[in-house]
């Protein structure tokens, strides 16, 4: 299969890696499936219009629905140039990917606060796994995590390291980074206002990762070839173009650093539509510090 694909020359590479032993249905399964209730993106997004690049969310309805005024733009960006992106992390064989997502929108959000502070910071998965109101490794959705961190806050890894699995939580865990709110995105969804948030801070993004092409996925753009269904949660981190001129996004998954492009991907971005390759971004969500 992965020969087969990459001999198609479209610009976008496979190879082996952790997930060639793992059962396809089982994994399918075992992904985040309480994320957004494993909604079809196909079906969220049926009214896709074609919009003007500099549509915009004009309402400030709530919080946690707008991204706020409009923005200048830039032509590209990447969260990494800034050192503004903690680590990639391996979530190995559990699906904590709102976790891993969440914790690292968290970390960013510090290391653009106080750069001085937080130049480096590693915040715990494992007390979301074990002590938020979600399904540990079955599954879980990033605003919970949020409001989680508003009333207990978030410690570090090396006071609570991750396990790879749902533990028991620990008695009197109270972290020392809290949030004071979150902005939690699922309507608008266009190319600008995607942008406009991660322009802010990088942010976590629902996507759907249970497809070969994303499962296997070495270098390149994905372009085409996705699932259906929102299964999992990355860090969107920025955008730009590649030398042809295909624009794409930037994102830090959470399969460890030997997946991908050192742990991240690239995504074919679709301008001037409300669906985006893979449902990426059919939500957003970030914290607000405070």
């Amino acid at each position: 299969m992965i020969e087969d694909f990459n001999a198609q020359g479209d610009g976008v590479k496979l190879k082996l890696n952790k997930f060639f032993d793992i059962d396809k249905e089982t994994l399918i399964q075992t992904q985040d499936t309480f994320l957004s209730g494993t909604q079809n993106f196909k079906n969220i997004r049926q009214s896709d219009q074609k919009l003007n690049n500099n549509d915009q969310i004009a309402d400030d309805r709530k919080l946690q629905g707008t991204v706020g005024p409009q923005t200048n733009l830039l032509e590209a960006l990447d969260w990494r140039h800034q050192n503004k992106v903690s680590s990639v992390k391996d979530q190995q064989g559990c699906s904590a990917g709102y976790a891993f997502s969440s914790i690292a929108a968290l970390e960013s959000s510090l290391m653009i606060k106080d750069p001085v502070r937080y130049s480096i910071v590693d915040l715990s998965e494992q007390q979301i796994l074990d002590c938020s109101v979600n399904n540990g490794c079955e599954g879980g959705q990033v605003p919970n995590v949020f409001q989680y961190s508003q009333r207990n806050g978030i410690t570090t890894e090396a006071l609570y390291p991750y396990a790879g699995s749902q533990q028991q939580c620990k008695q009197g865990v109270r972290g020392q980074i809290l949030t004071k709110n979150y902005k939690h995105l699922d309507t608008d969804l266009n190319v600008y206002n995607i942008k406009k948030a991660v322009q802010q801070q990088p942010v976590s993004a629902s996507i759907c990762a249970s497809s070969d092409v994303f499962m296997f996925y070495s270098s390149g753009v994905i372009t085409s070839g996705c699932c259906t269904s929102v299964d999992h949660n990355i860090l969107l981190v920025g955008w730009n173009k590649t030398q042809e001129g295909m624009p794409y996004w930037i994102g830090k998954n959470s399969y460890g650093t030997q997946w991908g492009e050192d742990g991240y991907v690239r995504i074919k971005m679709e301008e001037g539509s409300y669906y985006q390759t893979c449902g990426l971004a059919t939500t957003l969500t970030y914290p607000i510090l405070p």
